[in-house]
């Protein structure tokens, strides 16, 4: 039917479920239902005139369907199956109550294209809601717009960002069917349910054989498609369930709210820092609010940094860790606040670490993470600027509020008690000026030194290294970095990381990928640290390339 029933009418049609028609108006008084032009509606005439407007347009199908009961006292209303059965048959431009939703018994699942120019999902939230159109911004119904018409509460959805993203970013479930919003556009509603840490890209899904008759393979021009329960499966088992955060899922439907459990103890894909170092970090984070990871390059600071995130949250949520890098052009307007050009002209515009600290301040029974890499690259006296003074522990509260340099008189700035800063340095970058000490005194710092133990050797191993090479690469890096750390201009500062050996997948054979390493990561490192000392450069040099010779 094209029949349309405003606000006003099918609050009238509800209420006349309930009540006479002789009641309706004295109800209708006592609600904010109209507008200037409409209140002469209040009054007996307008009353009527509106009851027989209504029933003009439903009496036909409701005599027929037996749904309007005449009362004793000859007075007429809509029974409840009447209520029903108008909501169901008649487009409502702002309905009082929901659709029902038809359930079948069955989940669908469903795969959504969102162009990130447009519609960037990965920036909601685990919970949030969002709507999706039925129709483009031409008018036109989006393509395969069957699905949109299909879709009902419990579908679950695969978010995916389209050009230049490709990645998998979210997991959704749908919490209303086809309806129209308060703005009259037909939509669909879904909630962010998950994130995947494994971003899955569209060159690992299309190549997938086990994908190729993927509907969403074999034809991507769209917006949302529906995939079969098997290729849902095969998708998730791409993503790991076991590093999803948010509700957990299963392709059966939605189970209870679970962020991932986290343990260093436990922990499968782990540092290879010590327990005891480990440790140590997380305790001197907790006392001090504040610490610095410093160390030679390729010793996993950032990598580390997470962890120690993770073990004071006891899980895995990266919604509450963000993560920048200093470096020498980087300000207190990008940091705190600055005035910034707007399509408008100017404005004062607040920088990441202030929205940073208003989010945590919404949530203070959770704790919050600001990593920051390369924190001696930076300006820090000038990034911090009045922040200097609100870092320390003892003044993560409102009583050491103070206005900011671009804060209106009446607004005044604290850094709240549940925000963490982890900063990562590295040491052995002579061009870089030493921490600034009133900075340092606020801060803790964390010496990690390049591990070569068994935990690497069992790394390196699970992923193809013979053991034998892997003993050699040990005990010759081992060999060298002990060297490194006896020489006056250099120190244990300057050593090689293991982080070197570690970043890749797969290889043709252990030659290729450790000459590789060698003559393109590690021999510019030591051209780098070795330029006053040639001997100690070809030294150690040699004695690395040895390995593969010792090896063929």
């Amino acid at each position: 039917m094209n029949t349309r029933l405003d606000k006003i009418s099918l609050e009238i049609l509800k209420l006349l479920s309930d009540n006479e028609v002789h009641k309706v108006g004295e109800e209708l008084s006592n609600r904010d239902l109209f507008s200037e032009n409409e209140k002469n509606i209040k009054n007996n005439a307008g009353e009527r005139k509106v009851i027989k407007t209504i029933n003009a347009k439903a009496w036909d199908l409701c005599n027929r369907r037996q749904v309007i009961n005449r009362t004793s006292s000859g007075y007429y209303k809509i029974n409840s199956k009447g209520l029903e059965l108008l909501q169901e048959n008649y487009d409502v431009d702002k309905p009082i109550e929901d659709k029902k939703e038809k359930k079948d018994g069955n989940t669908n699942y469903f795969w959504l294209n969102a162009n990130p120019k447009i519609w960037k999902i990965s920036d909601y939230k685990i919970d949030e809601i969002q709507t999706y159109t039925y129709y483009n911004e031409k008018g036109n119904k989006r393509n395969v717009a069957s699905c949109f018409e299909k879709a009902k509460k419990g579908d679950l959805v695969i978010g995916y960002e389209t050009s230049p993203v490709k990645k998998v970013k979210s997991l959704m479930k749908i919490t209303r069917g086809l309806h129209k919003d308060s703005n009259g556009d037909e939509v669909i509603e879904l909630q962010i349910v998950g994130k995947p840490h494994y971003k899955l890209t569209w060159d690992e899904i299309k190549t997938d054989k086990k994908l190729k008759n993927c509907r969403v393979v074999q034809n991507n021009q769209g917006s949302l498609f529906e995939i079969t329960e098997s290729d849902y499966k095969i998708i998730m088992s791409y993503l790991n369930q076991n590093t999803l955060h948010g509700t957990n899922l299963s392709s059966n439907g939605l189970g209870k709210e679970n962020f991932n459990t986290y343990s260093f103890k436990n922990d499968t894909d782990k540092p290879f820092v010590s327990e005891e170092t480990f440790n140590t970090a997380v305790r001197l984070l907790k006392r001090k609010k504040n610490i610095i990871l410093q160390g030679a390059p390729g010793v996993g600071k950032t990598f580390i940094a997470k962890k120690l995130a993770y073990q004071i949250m006891q899980q895995i949520d990266d919604d509450r860790i963000e993560m920048i890098q200093f470096h020498q052009s980087y300000s207190y307007e990008d940091f705190v606040q600055g005035i910034k050009p707007t399509s408008d002209g100017y404005a004062i515009q607040n920088g990441i670490f202030y929205d940073f600290c208003n989010r945590a301040k919404q949530n203070q029974d959770k704790e919050y993470f600001f990593i920051i890499d390369e924190i001696n690259r930076g300006n820090l006296s000038k990034i911090f600027g009045e922040l200097m003074m609100l870092i320390e522990e003892d003044k993560r509260n409102e009583n050491y509020a103070i206005q900011l340099t671009y804060g209106n008189k009446n607004e005044v700035f604290f850094i709240p008690d549940n925000v963490y800063i982890i900063g990562c340095m590295n040491t052995s970058d002579r061009s870089l000026a030493i921490v600034d000490y009133a900075l340092r005194r606020r801060f803790s710092f964390v010496t990690l030194k390049p591990v070569f133990n068994e935990t690497f050797k069992s790394f390196i191993t699970d992923k193809g290294i013979s053991l034998e090479f892997a003993n050699k690469i040990c005990r010759t890096v081992s060999a060298i970095n002990k060297e490194i750390s006896k020489e006056i201009t250099l120190g244990e500062g300057m050593c090689i990381g293991h982080s070197y050996f570690c970043n890749f997948k797969e290889f043709e054979n252990e030659k290729i990928w450790f000459n590789d390493i060698l003559e393109y990561d590690v021999k510019p490192y030591l051209d780098e640290i070795c330029f006053d000392n040639e001997d100690n450069n070809k030294r150690w040099y040699n004695m690395l390339a040895n390995l593969t010779a010792e090896n063929e």
